[in-house]
């Protein structure tokens, strides 16, 4: 059997994994990087359409927002459109579009095609979100083998002792999402028992507060509302995403963007401090959600918090020293931290796949469903068949009968959600079952029955026992869901695309390597140089990346040089910045 490849489908960062020598390992993009930006961007070039996914969409993102996604797994099973270069795509299709990046960057490593795939989502996503993420993955040509719940992948990760029983909390705050889940682990078993959370709830909506508390300010100073510019809303953005990302390690950081707006003949400047404490008060209403959310899967395992062995700590998030402080706190333990949270879900997504493929064994793993399913009845009732927190996979029937005279059809709306109110859920869909025979009511029974994959994805059907047959269900198209021929038509749009791209396929052009390396250099001196010295290096990293997304070598190889020198020049004061597994390090010993 050949690889299966296990995939973080991730908001802000996605990577790939695979089992080898019987371990999980990340494998590196066609960059050399671990993780992949989630970001993907069009644009026409010698009249062809060219797609970018990753890091140079993410660089193109600053100057052409408007044909540049992110963040799309937030719109994951929902209606939403984005439009790129005059046609609409669906959320499969821009997810696709990333699968089919991380599939080919391990088909380069490796040197040999891969087909399969464990994918993982949020526990808290939904039977829409969750079959969104099954199409993407087919449409990037992927088929999905599983689909798993990102803090089960994270606790599979963390190689807990399966030895010894334990009860673990998986606190995961990525860059959209929050979970947060209890997993029993017993000898050979792991088994997960509660799972809550937010699937808009991550760092993103951290950055947006900054970006909302600069704009203010901005406002407030120059009587410029920035709002109005989709270019220096991108800038700022990025900007207060990094200054985010200092502050796990720092007490202040400077949010630093040169001629982000003019008034008159006077260019402007934006430069504004922000501190810890400053950025801690912004987000504490969403941690302290984190903490409600936390609480309330205790209350659903029965369980206190002196019954939880280890505290695991998963997405980029979980770097903030608020997150870990507010955590300890209440748990009253220190969280492990010995994984880097930014690749433990695809390690753990890999030893999935290990799993399917044998070459990790002796594992039983059980998770449960994340919402009650069920039907609605007459006076808006919901009728659950399937509780939230049943073990899947799991199959239920129920029986319902007509109600008027020679009924000929049976309208079942199916539900998913926990309000005994059925309009106050999520309404999964319509099936009809037709030809039933006439009869006065009640003459006829219909037995509707619910099946719960591994993936947690539902799949309905209906009989009628009185006649012995199972009739055809017509599933009423939902918005969100694709159909067959909509998936082989994307499938080979994506294909196209990806053919016409040719340095899509291709790592990229040493000069262009060379200077995304610098700048990633560049980004980790700012830590460690005055605040004059930052505001010149922001200029000249916004410059390279400028000539980077527009595609303009002989500029990128200018500005190369120009901050290849200015860091020389940095280095030789300050000294070289540490190599990255030694920042993690000190990073952990910083913000524990």
């Amino acid at each position: 059997m050949g690889f299966i490849v296990g995939i973080d489908l991730g908001t802000t960062n996605s990577a790939v994994a695979i089992i080898d020598n019987g371990s999980p390992r990340i494998i590196p993009n066609r960059d050399g990087m671990p993780v992949t930006p989630s970001v993907v961007g069009l644009f026409e070039k010698d009249g062809k359409t060219r797609l970018v996914v990753g890091e140079q969409a993410k660089r193109q993102l600053v100057v052409h927002p408007e044909r540049t996604v992110a963040e799309i797994k937030r719109s994951m099973g929902t209606d939403y459109r984005v439009s790129l270069l005059d046609r609409e795509y669906t959320p499969q299709e821009i997810s696709a579009a990333i699968l089919k990046s991380l599939k080919e960057d391990v088909e380069l490593f490796l040197g040999e095609s891969v087909t399969d795939a464990v994918i993982t989502v949020p526990a808290y996503f939904q039977d829409a979100q969750r079959q969104a993420t099954k199409d993407a993955g087919e449409i990037a040509g992927l088929n999905v083998r599983r689909i798993i719940n990102e803090p089960t992948a994270a606790a599979l990760a963390y190689g807990v002792d399966r030895r010894t029983d334990q009860m673990l909390l998986v606190y995961d705050l990525g860059g959209g999402t929050f979970d947060v889940s209890i997993i029993e682990v017993n000898p050979g078993i792991m088994e997960v028992i509660a799972t809550t959370g937010d699937s808009h709830l991550g760092g993103t909506d951290f950055d947006r507060r900054i970006v909302n508390w600069v704009l203010e300010w901005f406002e407030e100073e120059h009587g410029i509302d920035l709002r109005k510019d989709p270019v220096a809303m991108q800038q700022l953005k990025q900007a207060s995403e990094q200054a985010k990302i200092e502050l796990s390690s720092n007490m202040k950081a400077v949010i630093s963007i040169p001629a982000i707006a003019s008034k008159g003949d006077e260019v402007i400047n934006l430069s504004r401090e922000i501190t810890r404490s400053t950025f801690e008060d912004l987000i504490k209403d969403y941690l302290d959600r984190t903490i409600d959310f936390t609480n309330q899967a205790l209350e659903d395992s029965e369980l206190t918090h002196q019954e939880i062995s280890q505290v695991l700590l998963v997405g980029g998030s979980t770097k903030i020293p608020l997150v870990r402080q507010m955590i300890r706190s209440r748990m009253k333990k220190e969280p492990s931290t010995n994984i880097n949270p930014d690749e433990c879900v695809a390690l753990g997504a890999a030893v999935q796949a290990g799993l399917i493929t044998g070459q990790v064994k002796e594992l039983v793993l059980s998770d449960i469903l994340s919402h009650s399913l069920g039907t609605e009845t007459i006076g808006d009732t919901f009728d659950m068949l399937i509780a939230k927190h049943s073990f899947i996979p799991t199959s239920v029937s129920q029986d319902y009968t007509t109600v008027v005279e020679n009924q000929s059809r049976v309208r079942i709306n199916v539900v998913e959600g926990e309000s005994k109110v059925a309009s106050e859920n999520v309404r999964l869909g319509t099936f009809i079952l037709d030809g039933i025979p006439p009869g006065p009511p009640g003459s006829q029974t219909i037995r509707v029955k619910f099946d719960i994959d591994n993936n947690g994805i539902l799949t309905v059907t209906a009989t009628n026992l009185e006649t012995g047959k199972a009739n055809q269900i017509t599933i009423e198209a939902s918005k969100t869901r694709l159909s067959d021929e909509e998936i082989v038509r994307a499938k080979d749009n994506l294909e196209e695309l990806t053919e016409e791209a040719g340095s899509h396929k291709e790592a990229l052009p040493d000069t262009y390597r060379e200077a995304m390396a610098l700048i990633t250099r560049a980004e980790g001196m700012e830590f460690r140089v005055n605040d004059m010295e930052v505001k010149r290096l922001r200029e000249l990293i916004q410059e390279l990346e400028l000539a980077i997304s527009l595609d303009k070598p002989n500029d990128v190889l200018e500005k190369s040089d120009e901050l290849s020198e200015l860091l020389f020049d940095l280095e030789d004061a300050y000294g070289q910045v540490d190599e990255p597994e030694d920042e993690a390090a000190d990073e952990d010993e910083l913000t524990d």
